[in-house]
């Protein structure tokens, strides 16, 4: 067996053989156009940039966004901290792919250079590892070819990028919907506001190891450069609302190898180009400002005593009012999903279900008219009712209410937004097939079409009058309607939310 000193001196002539511990990568650009790195200046390459050291970033261009404006060139910096962690919008990592630019689908172009250790050292590493300890200097390397795309795109598959998103932004102050420590399945994780995609456009790597990447479970020295265009999704308004492109490095090629070094690498120089997307003020903003201010008429709707027009026995027929309908039933849009809704009260005022804006803080009202950004005002979660308020006042007509009871066997037609937003101010018909008490809660039955989506809408009787709120509906393990679906009356809906009738 080899000694620890005999050991120990052979490490340190092959630290001397292997130069500088920080020496830089340069990034420069091939006669084909091809972003390439290299451990030293190629030789006719005026335009060759120094590549920054570990925990920094190099400043790029800005990268065309297909089918969008160009995104913002972030140079480096240090990480903007949120002043107020309880007020920013959620972030989500949704994915992370490799996209170069100018590289054609099924192109696998050389992004860097493959090296080994020389034999002995192979030696010498293994004996490390068998006693368990761990190399302690950088060790000496031969050429040994070229890595090409599809070892970066394999890279890319092992890393687990979601716990560096999360800690980056967790580390500044900031939310994300991150729900790694979920223990139940049916805990409340809520949501994201925002999601984000990484598009890794430029990418270099080096790498001196034992020959065995192909799994990536060894020791190795590694160099890893991203450029990232980031993409950022808000998940109400359902469209990009910001794109940019910063990059990061990790330059540890000649330091101890570390276990699993392709991988490790790979992160910290996704976490670099990450810290510096947190170092834009106009990304901060993003994620700090609210989509629904929080303006003084919408909290004073909060104590204020509404009022709801009634209108008992006839009154015309809901065929002759469905435009009036029409305007007055709603999508409500959350980042999780949809439901319906109505317009009950002047200055747009909004029923729907509490378990469709649940733990949001804000939504959308989609009406035929546009779309309003409005907040949660009250809710009940045991009669599941909630009322909503458009932030900016809208003339939209509210709704008439039928102050009696409705009977058994009376026609009702049901109105709301089923399974797709594309389907709004759908129309069903049945009758009161039953009063029901589930949970000590009182509901009308009905065998009108309900499903999913239709939470929170309005029902109507023949005059057009709100006889009840959609609630529930009974499916079968296939998601078809079991024809028993059942109803808020909207006496409850309205004592349960402060609301009178006059």
């Amino acid at each position: 067996m080899i000694s620890w000193t005999r050991m120990r001196t052979a490490l340190l002539a092959l630290l001397l053989m292997c130069g500088p511990a920080e020496a830089e990568i340069y990034k420069w650009v091939d006669d084909n156009g091809q972003v390439r790195y290299s451990d030293r200046p190629p030789p006719g390459k005026v335009d060759a940039t120094a590549v920054a050291r570990p925990g920094n970033a190099s400043p790029s261009n800005a990268v065309p966004s297909e089918g969008a404006k160009a995104p913002t060139a972030l140079q480096a910096g240090r990480p903007i901290t949120n002043p107020d962690p309880a007020n920013s919008r959620s972030v989500k990592l949704e994915r992370v792919i490799v996209k170069l630019r100018g590289v054609a689908v099924g192109d696998d172009p050389t992004i860097g250079e493959a090296q080994r250790f020389v034999p002995g050292v192979y030696q010498q590493l293994a004996a490390l590892m068998e006693r368990g300890e761990k190399p302690r200097s950088a060790l000496a390397c031969q050429k040994d070819g070229v890595l090409e795309l599809h070892n970066a795109n394999f890279i890319v598959s092992k890393t687990r990028f979601e716990p560096l998103f999360y800690s980056v932004f967790a580390e500044n102050g900031y939310r994300t919907a991150d729900a790694s420590d979920k223990l139940f399945d049916r805990q409340e994780t809520g949501a994201a506001d925002l999601s984000v995609a990484a598009v890794i456009t430029s990418i270099g790597l080096k790498y001196c190891g034992m020959g065995n990447a192909s799994t990536l479970n060894e020791y190795s020295q590694n160099a890893t450069n991203l450029e990232i265009r980031w993409e950022v999704f808000d998940n109400l308004q359902r469209e990009i609302i910001y794109t940019a492109t910063s990059t990061g490095s990790d330059n540890y090629y000649l330091q101890a190898p570390r276990f699993q070094g392709g991988i490790v690498s790979m992160g910290f120089a996704f976490s670099g180009a990450l810290r510096n997307l947190l170092a834009s003020q106009e990304f901060v903003d993003v994620l700090t400002k609210r989509a629904v201010a929080q303006k003084a008429h919408v909290a004073d709707a909060a104590s204020a005593t509404l009022k709801v027009v009634a209108r008992s026995g006839q009154g015309g027929r809901f065929t002759d009012k469905v435009q009036r309908i029409e305007n007055a039933a709603v999508t409500i849009r959350t980042t999780s999903g949809h439901g319906s809704g109505f317009v009950a009260a002047g200055s747009g005022y909004v029923i729907t279900n509490e378990h469709v804006i649940a733990g949001s803080k804000e939504v959308l009202v989609i009406t035929n008219l546009g779309k309003y950004p409005a907040t949660v005002v009250r809710s009940d979660a045991a009669r599941d009712v909630a009322l909503l308020k458009i932030v900016d006042p809208v003339a939209i007509e509210s709704l008439e209410i039928e102050a009696a009871p409705a009977r058994i066997g009376e026609s009702l037609y049901v109105v709301g937004t089923p399974l797709d937003e594309r389907l709004a101010f759908s129309v069903s018909k049945g009758i009161i097939s039953g009063r029901r008490q589930i949970s000590g809660q009182d509901l009308y039955q009905t065998d009108a079409a309900v499903n999913p989506g239709n939470s929170g809408g309005p029902v109507f009787n023949e005059s057009g009058h709100v006889i009840a709120v959609t609630v529930a509906g009974l499916f079968t393990a296939s998601g078809a309607s079991a024809n028993i679906n059942y109803l808020v009356p909207i006496a409850e809906v309205l004592s349960a939310l402060g609301v009178q009738l006059k």
